[in-house]
C-alpha cells in the first residue's frame, strides 16, 4: 500500500519511498474470478495488485462499488480511505 500517487497519462507511478508502514495488508482468497483482501492503515493508501489490468475485472470496497486504477506498469489498483477495509475484485467475462 503506498500514501501517495502520481497520476499520468499513462496510469498511476508509485515511488518506493511511498510505501506505507505498519499498514497491514492479508489475502483471504484468491482464485481465477475473485480476489478478496483485508487492509488496515492509518493513512489514506492506494492498493496496488501485482496481476495485469483487464477488463471485466470490477472491485468492491466495504460493499460498495469502487473504480479500479490502472497503473503505469499496467496494473491493478484501487485507492483506500484510512482504517479497515474489506476489498473484494470480482471477474465476470463480458
Amino acid at each position: 500500500m503506498v500514501n501517495k500517487k502520481i497520476e499520468s497519462d499513462k496510469g498511476v507511478i508509485v515511488k518506493t519511498e511511498d510505501i506505507l508502514k505498519n499498514s497491514i495488508v492479508n489475502i483471504n482468497k484468491y482464485s481465477d474470478q475473485e480476489i478478496i483482501i483485508s487492509t488496515k492503515s492509518n493513512e489514506k493508501a492506494l492498493l496496488v495488485l501485482s496481476d495485469y489490468y483487464y477488463p471485466g475485472w470490477s472491485v468492491i470496497v466495504d460493499d460498495a462499488v469502487a473504480e479500479i486504477i490502472q497503473t503505469s506498469l499496467n496494473m491493478r489498483a484501487v485507492a483506500l480511505a484510512a482504517g479497515c477495509h474489506i476489498v473484494k475484485f470480482i471477474y465476470k467475462e463480458f
